[in-house]
């Protein structure tokens, strides 16, 4: 009987807390902000060369002094 009137009186387990709505802001804005960052580097890296190849040089094009005689 003593069992019985402990087990009564224990609290039953709690549901955890749900998220407010600062919460739910909070992580819809952190997810989008991560999906948006991927696209646009992924954009970069897949859209090809675009207007910045006039300013790229190979090493043969660059003039380092070391080799002039």
């Amino acid at each position: 009987m003593l069992n019985l009137l402990m087990l009564a009186s224990e609290e039953a387990p709690r549901r955890p807390e749900a998220l407010t709505a600062a919460g739910w802001t909070f992580m819809l804005g952190s997810i989008a902000l991560v999906l948006l960052l991927f696209g646009f580097c992924l954009s970069r890296v897949l859209g090809g060369p675009g207007e910045t190849t006039d300013r790229m040089h190979g090493p043969l094009d660059i003039n380092t002094g070391d080799t002039d005689t």
